[in-house]
């Protein structure tokens, strides 16, 4: 391989402050109202893919965990907690969950019987799971703007972007407490010497038609960051925005 790679930059994180797209809170979801009541996870699915049981659980898990760094305070049950009072009755909870992005008044009658001793419970879905990949060059010039001979670079990165919409229930209230997008994104990023090619050389591929081809095996794109990762700091902004002590 005659091209050498000169850095790998992981997971750069995209934007620093945590917004919620279409953020609507009820006045009764207030810090001491969850901290008095107790909150149960009741799952993650995906709009856009079939997630399997490993993911559903480990997505799940995800989500309890991320609220609890952000809110030490609140009392949060895990999505077994759910599962287990809801029984047969909890897949088709999902399944209205993932197609329609909501719970009928009749599943939160459901949930309000099953649980009796929980008021609030957390839905996640993800609404968008996409990669994107870019190549940008770089070269260094003289103090005459000449560019220096075998100082160019070329920097590929992938990039996966992730938006999960987030509801908590208040079955108390009967109404949803908390609702809201959050999008994230996560870059990997590979630099690579640029090839100095002679003109025949270029010339050559350029009639072939194989020059952009090539692109792909000479500066091939890094792997993108893991969805696990992404959503992970997806649920990390839900648990920032949720109340706070006054």
């Amino acid at each position: 391989m005659k091209h050498m790679v000169l850095a790998v930059i992981g997971l750069a994180l995209t934007g620093c402050a945590t917004k919620v797209a279409g953020l609507k809170q009820s006045d009764t979801f207030t810090f001491p109202a969850v901290v008095g009541g107790k909150m149960a996870i009741g799952g993650v699915t995906s709009a856009t893919a079939n997630l399997d049981e490993g993911k559903r659980s480990s997505y799940a898990t995800l989500l309890r965990n991320s609220i609890l760094e952000e809110r030490k305070e609140f009392n949060v049950e895990p999505v077994g907690t759910v599962i287990n009072g809801t029984g047969a009755n909890y897949a088709r909870l999902m399944e209205e969950y993932r197609t329609t992005g909501s719970l009928s008044d009749q599943s939160l009658g459901l949930l309000r019987e099953k649980l009796p001793r929980t008021r609030y419970v957390a839905f996640a879905r993800l609404e968008n799971d996409d990669v994107l990949n870019d190549r940008s060059e770089t070269q260094q010039t003289d103090k005459k703007g000449r560019p220096i001979e075998g100082s160019g670079k070329v920097i590929a990165k992938s990039e996966r972007n992730v938006t999960a919409a987030i509801v908590v229930y208040d079955l108390k209230e009967n109404n949803a407490a908390w609702t809201g997008s959050v999008t994230k994104s996560l870059t990997n990023t590979q630099q690579y010497n640029r090839l100095q090619e002679l003109g025949v050389v270029q010339l050559v591929k350029a009639i072939k038609g194989d020059g952009d081809a090539s692109m792909d095996q000479k500066y091939p794109f890094p792997a993108a960051p893991e969805t696990h990762k992404v959503l992970a700091k997806v649920f990390e902004g839900f648990g920032e925005n949720l109340p706070k002590a006054d």
